[in-house]
């Protein structure tokens, strides 16, 4: 039901048509079924036509196909299952959270076509087949259950397995493409009405016949308005003007192609979800070794398993941009919010989203009796007639280039003898490229990538034609860093690559060196580098790690041209001669003349006849204009060749030779005063504490002590640089900390509680201490330690108050009434009654909040205060104009620091804004190449030479014991010792720890219950 399927996905569904040839199962007898509503179609049927759905249900028991027919096209069916956790659309900001309020998929049911899902193509042996399912209703999930059958009977073998193991099956998940326009969708209407007529280039072999379409083409406006629209002049009936349309079967074909074209191309124009599937398991040969072993142990029975391989798969989704990216960007200023929403990227990984994939293939490629290379039967392996070269060597090695491009120009002049021009210009015909292809023309092509350090070279051609290449150019040495080739005529390859470069290697030259460019974070920005670019990097950076030509050819590490393409547009630079072929051009001579300078003074004193004979010998002429400079001096020669110099060098050599003498002479002093020594020279460390300057100080007061009133000095002239005749180290330090140590203890040992005398026993223990008896005999004075502060005398006369320094109002403290209140407003008549007051009695009434401290908050203070503070918190948040009160860089707070790996990203987040930056980001030469601006290296050493640190101990003095000065007990030399033990000079009393050999058990210890 092919029209019915297109219907399907012209709603949004992108439907495929495509019905599975391996079903696994055999016809059943028809039986009636209810019919299911029509489907949605986009356009109404003209009258007469009505679609009709045919059902086939089958039953188990047998295949769709004959087994002869599954044998030999070996079906590979592919289930596309489902969907889940799809993320919807997901904001942060509050503005925005009004989108997303009912659902997160409610922009999506709003704007976006229905989910579907593409299936690109595994490999192009298998033909150039893109397979979409049909559409699905925007949700969480998404169930298709879409079937696809390839055959892969007639592939070669090896192909197919090289494109499995190295290619994974790539599935795009498409749930926010946008709906299709109200004109596109009138399209198909208008072309089944005869509204719409195709173009002279559209679907000539669709095209209704040349009548029809002038008929059409005569109709009044009235009529090309579409059905049902009433003509003004004649009858609505008259047959004549009504448009003839295509056939509603051509109109659904054509819209097939326009759907396998939007799945090509939906990937280019709208973000989506990619999930990748590595098919390597139906390699597997578990099922046969298993079958193998079930008919050995049958007692050698021929009954076949069932050998399908069939795999169920589940596979993360990760958000994918738009592949194709227009220039300038994306020009979304007439979208509305939502619909900007949309169009970016899914948050696939947050959400968890998964694609399920169902895989089953009819039978196995190899049987358990081929090997990797051999094949039973009739072969199907394509012939590998080519080969390829890698060359990469430095920059400066022109032999090899010179040598590499010479026996490239041998093989293309043989092939190529009657062409036009040099090969370097010559562009190959359509009928030398097909030859090429097939094999017929030995010419070698390839492409030179060039940067300042390194050169790398990749050639193919012929298998014989490349290893007379490499016997033209041999290799000198085993490969390293200056220069690796890799080459192999054992593995060869079944097409070229590199044919459309022509018969000259393609020149890159590279801006940066290509390991800086494949650690640049730019390039894995998909709106600055486009992925052809990025896949042409990271396989040249393969190729230039690469230690075996094997490896490359196994991963298709090679670039394409198109990618090699991109590259040179993003990175390339103009080429010198020298980048061309290894030698710099010369340079110009000047225009401008140059005077020649006479320097030798016996030829200027000879007079101008020689220098003008002189001048004419050298091309050209000079007229002096001044008289010959007198530049000798006879008496100061003579005194340059009767001096005789002074030899310092023969006088240090003498010097150094004398102090050589002394400093042996003193040295065998040192070692024989230091053999008589009774001190040992053990511990030579400054600081410890058994060190020898600190013993032969010892020694020498020792040896002073002896002589009665006399005062040593180091010095004959100052009496201060005297010598101390005590180690204060050693004796008057360590009799101070040794008297601490006895007061803190007692002559008696540590006895607790402690014994006590009889006379303590009659003593109360709470009894005063002597002093406080003698105080407490003297007599008692009150207030003795606080006597009263000097005043004035004052007396009172009797019945007279003491001063009150505060005012009162009654019996009340001042101030603490409210204003007075009276009974009736003043009134003048009153003045001077002695019944009635002018304005009645007065009431005074205490105010509550007299007694009230102004340093104490109540609960009503406390709580206007909390009014306050929220009452400035809501006019500051009303005056808030941004989405988020945090600075978030791609949906995260920034650190207070950047990360490591961030060193080289650019200060600028995101697309400029400001007129100024703009300008400086699309910054043009006068002829209207880009000039974009770089971004700052990581560092000022990242383009120098890395030189490992040298080695410190390396130019450190060997050790020589000959020049030790300790000596052990033995008179052995002893390098510094650095630690001294706390047990050494110590008798084993005093030691802790002791070290006693454990005797061995005996015979009779190692039996018995206990043993």
């Amino acid at each position: 039901d092919d029209a019915s399927a297109a219907a399907s996905a012209a709603e949004g569904g992108e439907g495929a048509p495509v019905p599975p040839l391996q079903a696994g199962a055999a016809l059943a007898s028809p039986r009636e079924v209810a019919l299911h509503a029509a489907p949605p179609c986009v356009f109404e049927p003209p009258p007469g036509v009505a679609y009709m759905r045919v059902s086939i249900f089958l039953t188990s028991g047998a295949s769709l196909l004959p087994p002869e027919l599954l044998e030999q096209f070996n079906p590979l069916s592919l289930n596309v299952a489902s969907v889940r956790d799809l993320p919807g659309v997901r904001v942060e900001a509050k503005p925005l959270q009004k989108y997303v309020a009912k659902s997160p998929f409610a922009l999506q049911e709003q704007y976006c076509k229905l989910t579907y899902a593409v299936i690109r193509p595994i490999d192009p042996a298998l033909g150039p087949r893109l397979m979409g399912t049909h559409g699905q209703t925007v949700g969480k999930s998404a169930v298709w259950e879409h079937k696809a059958t390839l055959l892969t009977g007639h592939v070669d073998r090896h192909l197919f397995e090289e494109a499995i193991a190295m290619r994974p099956l790539v599935v795009e998940v498409h749930d926010r493409d946008p709906k299709p326009t109200a004109e596109e969708a009138a399209r198909y209407q208008g072309l089944v009405d005869g509204a719409v007529v195709l173009g002279p280039d559209e679907y000539p072999e669709l095209a209704p016949p040349a009548d029809s379409a002038a008929q059409a083409a005569a109709a009044p406006p009235d009529a090309k308005a579409g059905k049902g629209s009433p003509a003004k002049d004649g009858p609505a009936d008259d047959a004549a003007l009504e448009p003839t349309g295509l056939d509603v079967f051509a109109v659904d074909k054509i819209f097939l192609l326009e759907l396998s074209a939007r799945w090509e191309t939906a990937g280019d124009s709208f973000s989506h979800g990619t999930a990748k599937f590595r098919l390597d398991g139906l390699f597997n040969q578990a099922k046969q070794v298993a079958a193998a072993f079930a008919r050995t142990k049958a007692d050698g029975s021929d009954e076949r398993m069932d050998q399908t391989i069939a795999m169920k798969m589940r596979e993360p989704v990760v958000p994918t941009k738009r592949r194709i990216m227009p220039k300038g960007g994306e020009d979304d200023w007439a979208l509305e919010e939502g619909e900007r929403l949309v169009r970016k990227p899914g948050d696939y990984l947050a959400a968890d989203t998964s694609l399920r994939l169902q895989v089953r293939l009819h039978r196995p490629y190899r049987t358990l009796e081929e090997d990797a290379g051999e094949i039973i039967g009739a072969s199907t392996l394509e012939p590998r007639p080519f080969a390829r070269v890698v060359f990469t060597f430095e920059y400066k090695n022109k032999g090899m280039l010179q040598a590499i491009i010479a026996a490239m120009d041998e093989v293309n002049d043989a092939a190529l003898q009657d062409i036009q021009g040099s090969l370097r210009s010559y562009q190959l015909t359509e009928e030398e490229v097909a030859a090429a292809h097939a094999g017929t023309l030995d010419i070698v092509s390839g492409f030179h990538i060039i940067d300042r350090d390194c050169r790398m070279i990749v050639m193919e051609g012929l298998t014989a034609t490349m290893e007379r290449i490499m016997a033209a150019v041999p290799r000198e040495h085993a490969n390293d860093y200056a220069c690796r080739i890799l080459s192999n005529p054992d593995v060869e390859f079944h097409e070229r690559l590199y044919t459309s470069l022509n018969v000259d290697l393609k020149k890159i030259n590279l801006r940066d060196p290509l390991p800086v460019l494949c650690r640049m974070p730019e390039i894995y920005n998909r709106t600055k580098v486009s992925s052809d670019c990025f896949e042409a990097l990271h396989r040249l950076h393969a190729i230039r790690k690469a230690n075996r030509l094997a490896e490359l050819a196994q991963q298709s590490m090679f670039p394409l041209v198109h990618q090699l393409l991109q590259v040179e547009s993003k990175y390339g630079e103009s080429i010198s001669m020298e980048d061309i072929c290894g030698e710099a051009s010369a340079p110009r001579r000047t225009l401008a003349r140059k005077t020649r300078v006479m320097e030798d003074s016996h030829m200027m004193a000879a007079g101008a006849d020689t220098v003008q004979a002189a001048t004419a010998a050298g091309g050209h002429t000079t007229e002096r204009r001044k008289a010959p400079t007198d530049s000798t001096n006879p008496v100061f020669e003579k005194s340059l060749r009767e001096r005789q110099p002074q030899d310092y060098l023969a006088e240090q050599v003498e010097a150094l030779e004398t102090v050589r003498r002394e400093f042996e002479e003193t040295k065998v002093a040192k070692e024989t005063a230091r053999a008589l020594d009774p001190v040992s020279a053990e511990f030579t460390y400054s600081g410890q504490k058994l060190q020898y300057t600190g013993l032969k100080k010892a020694e020498m007061r020792k040896n002073l002590a002896r002589e009665k009133g006399t005062h040593f000095t180091h010095s004959k002239d100052f009496l201060s640089a005297a010598i101390s005749m005590v180690d204060d180290e050693s004796n008057f330090l360590k009799q101070g900390r040794q008297v601490t140590r006895e007061n803190w203890k007692t002559k008696r040992g540590f006895v607790y509680p402690a014994p006590k005398k009889p006379s303590e026993f009659y003593v109360h223990p709470h009894k005063p201490t002597e002093a406080r008896i003698e105080i407490l005999k003297e007599e008692w004075i009150e207030n003795e330690l606080h006597p009263k502060p000097v005043e004035r005398e004052m007396t009172l006369k009797d019945g007279q108050p003491d001063f009150n320094c505060l005012p009162a109002s009654g019996k009340m403290v001042f101030g603490g009434l409210e204003p007075p209140r009276f009974e009736r407003p003043y009134d003048n008549n009153n003045l001077g009654s002695s019944t009635r007051l002018p304005r009645g009695s007065m009431y005074l009434d205490k105010d509550p909040e007299f007694f009230r401290s102004v340093h104490l908050c109540g609960e009503g203070l406390a709580k206007e205060k909390e009014d306050n503070k929220k009452r400035e918190e809501e006019l500051w948040q009303s005056k808030v104009v941004v989405d988020d009160l945090d600075f978030k860089v791609g949906g995260f707070n920034v650190r207070d620091r950047p990360v490591q790996l961030e060193k080289a990203s650019d200060i600028l987040q995101g697309k400029a804004q400001k007129i100024s930056i703009k300008m400086v980001r699309n910054a043009r030469l006068p002829s209207g190449k880009k000039v974009p601006l770089r971004q700052p290296p990581y560092s000022m050493f990242t383009r120098a030479e890395y030189s490992d640190p040298r080695d410190f101990t390396e130019d450190l003095r060997a050790d020589d014991p000959t020049t030790y000065t300790a000596k052990d007990l033995t008179g052995q030399p002893l390098n510094f010792k650095t630690h001294i033990h706390r047990s050494l000079g110590k008798p084993k009393s005093q030691i802790i720890e002791s070290h006693t050999r454990i005797k061995p058990m005996s015979e009779a210890e190692k039996v018995g219950e206990r043993w």
